[in-house]
Parts: structure tokens; C-alpha cells; sequence
């Protein structure tokens, strides 16, 4: 058997990275629970939301995007392309 010394100041820092670490996880899913949305968007707004953001995205010189969205067996595309 081997036979294990206590060591108080190992045993500190033990519980102090062990309470920095719960810290750190806590404002971790605070700060993702407080950038959720409030309220579900229906489907529709959220194609809506999308293709503004696809438009500007290629507004700010990126040639084309695509995007497939699928809910269950409903697949919405969107796509934007720079004009010739």
C-alpha cells in the first residue's frame, strides 16, 4: 500500500482551483443563458433574420453564401451573390 502524507498547503490550492474552476462555469452558462432569446423566433423570421445577414455579408465583399436550415424534414435555403 502506499501511504499518503496530507499536505495543507497542497490541499488549499486543491480546493481553490476547485472553487475557481465551479466560478468559472457558473458565469460561463450566465452569460450564455443571458444571450439567449427571450422568446422563440417563428421559422419564417428566423429565414428572414438570415438572408439580411447573408445580404450583408456579401455586402462586405464575400463573392456568394448558401444556407440550408432543416427542421425536422423542412429544409429552408438561402443564398445571396455578389450582382454582375
Amino acid at each position: 500500500m502506499t501511504r499518503r502524507h496530507n499536505n495543507p498547503q497542497r490541499d488549499r490550492h486543491g480546493r481553490l482551483a476547485l472553487a475557481v474552476a465551479l466560478l468559472a462555469c457558473l458565469a460561463t452558462a450566465s452569460l450564455v443563458a443571458a444571450s439567449a432569446p427571450a422568446k422563440a423566433r417563428s421559422p419564417g423570421n428566423r429565414a428572414t433574420g438570415l438572408q439580411h445577414d447573408l445580404d450583408a455579408l456579401v455586402a462586405s465583399g464575400v463573392p456568394g453564401a448558401i444556407v440550408f436550415i432543416r427542421d425536422g424534414r423542412r429544409v429552408t435555403r438561402l443564398a445571396a451573390q455578389l450582382k454582375a
